[in-house]
């Protein structure tokens, strides 16, 4: 994210707390294509400007990853980290856990921390029980 979008993010806009989140939207039924945005969480719209995205993440059962702690947020290791928990929630834990990702709700990232120091990662999925 470049210095002018995280400024506008956390500057500009009235933050609940000094975090990102990164969500993946459910897919088009049609195309399949889905769309990544990168947020934060607001107390209302108020001031946010009319060409970015605003939208909410509907309520859902959420099954929490917190991503292994990276010595960098700079460096491979930390994307590393981030995609091989994915591998795990997807070849290992889905596969033994009795749960399915839930369809038409929104899965994310949140990044705590700041802009120099990312303190943790959780990845939330949305889960509900194998029929």
């Amino acid at each position: 994210m470049t210095p002018e979008k995280f400024d506008m993010l956390h500057k500009q806009l009235h933050v609940v707390r000094h975090n990102e989140i990164g969500a993946c939207l459910p897919p088009d039924p049609i195309t399949g294509n889905f769309s990544y945005v990168i947020a934060v969480e607001v107390h209302d719209y108020d001031g946010v400007p009319a060409e970015m995205f605003r939208g909410e993440i509907p309520e859902a059962t959420y099954a929490v990853f917190t991503v292994p702690t990276a010595e960098s947020t700079a460096g491979p290791e930390f994307s590393n980290a981030i995609q091989g928990t994915w591998k795990y929630i997807h070849g290992t834990w889905f596969p033994d856990s009795g749960y399915e990702f839930a369809e038409g709700k929104v899965d994310y990232e949140l990044y705590d921390g700041n802009e120099q120091q990312i303190d943790n990662v959780e990845i939330y999925i949305p889960i509900v029980k194998k029929a």
